[in-house]
């Protein structure tokens, strides 16, 4: 017997989703495309939510507040923040054919100078807009560095500064 590791594989959105959608002949609902839209991706407990995709990319601290009212009539609001790590290649220090390259791992941090990874804290504000035949999700987002003098500490070197 093989000591295989087995992945926990999930299907296909297509598979999850779709036999749960309107145009299924085997389910009989009255309930509108739009509706069936944001119960499966935006609603607070939505199954194939925003928080879900986030957390199954890997970022942390994912959250979000509840769909509120919004300022303006027909619209609802919410926040989403997470964390999120990522290593821009213009940041990579290129390597000669004969060096090893260091794997990436979620353990690598921007002191890494050969792969740095930054940290970035991530705020989305939503703003869903309703009309009878029309969603419109607006996402207002910001980006900050959750350790900015590892960012510049790891430039300087990478640049000889």
């Amino acid at each position: 017997h093989d000591d295989v590791a087995t992945v926990d594989k999930k299907p296909p959105l297509a598979e999850s989703i779709l036999p749960h959608l309107r145009f299924n002949p085997l389910i009989n609902t009255t309930a509108s495309p739009l509706d069936e839209f944001f119960d499966l991706f935006l609603k607070d407990d939505a199954p194939h939510s925003f928080l879900s995709f986030h957390k199954s990319k890997g970022d942390e601290e994912v959250k979000a507040t509840p769909w509120k009212k919004g300022q303006q009539e027909d619209t609802l609001e919410r926040t989403i923040t997470f964390i999120t790590k990522f290593t821009p290649k213009n940041l990579q220090e290129h390597h000669d054919s004969d060096a090893a390259i260091p794997s990436l791992s979620s353990t690598n941090t921007i002191t890494d100078i050969h792969n740095p990874t930054l940290t970035l804290a991530v705020t989305s504000h939503q703003t869903l807009s309703r009309q009878p035949s029309t969603m419109t999700l607006e996402s207002l987002l910001s980006f900050d560095f959750v350790d900015y003098s590892l960012l510049k500490t790891s430039l300087s070197k990478m640049l000889n500064l």
